[in-house]
């Protein structure tokens, strides 16, 4: 299940971004910016930013 929320957090934390889909499901790529690649997962909840 996904929650939706719509305030972002006071003081947020860039730990990667989001590449380009690719594959027929739509599967996105994910640039992360933690020493071990796979730490991204271990920071919860995620916020996405629409770039202006």
């Amino acid at each position: 299940m996904i929650n939706i929320i719509t305030n972002q957090p006071i003081q947020p934390l860039l730990i990667g971004k989001v590449g380009k889909s690719y594959g027929i499901l739509g599967w996105i790529t994910i640039f992360s910016f933690t020493e071990e690649k796979s730490k991204i997962f271990d920071y919860l909840p995620w916020f996405f930013v629409k770039k202006k």
